[in-house]
């Protein structure tokens, strides 16, 4: 017999507390340069969940992150400086086959939102201190 999966409203808040949790220790987000051949750290500084009002397996983020450092080679200049701020959309949906069936997973593709819940999402990172003015 196999466990509910976690709603939306468990999987954020546990993100929450991990991301706080990676936040206090300093740990760093590490992105793969498009050559493939070296890696972006980042830095999360902040974010804003929300779960889709018409899609409850989807929850859309918003974070605020920062540019650490860079290691190997990269496929194209780029100036970035450390302490360069940046915003990276994203959602996880709840998986629904093979070994992702009942988990939370990062969604691959670009993030479709809603405009009410774009609104929403803009508004409440407002609101949260995540978009800075």
């Amino acid at each position: 017999m196999t466990d509910a999966p976690r709603t939306a409203e468990q999987f954020i808040e546990d993100q929450q507390q991990k991301w706080e949790r990676d936040k206090a220790l300093g740990r760093l987000i590490k992105m793969k340069d498009v050559g493939r051949e070296g890696w972006q750290f980042w830095r999360r500084e902040a974010w804003t969940f929300q779960i889709q009002h018409d899609y409850r397996v989807k929850v859309l983020v918003i974070e605020r992150i920062e540019f650490d450092h860079f290691d190997g080679a990269r496929a194209y200049d780029w100036d970035g400086l450390p302490g360069a701020i940046e915003y990276r959309l994203g959602y996880y949906t709840l998986g629904g086959y093979r070994s992702g069936m009942g988990r939370w997973l990062w969604g691959q593709y670009s993030p479709m939102i809603p405009k009410q819940d774009f609104d929403e999402l803009l508004a409440r990172a407002r609101a949260e201190g995540t978009l800075l003015d």
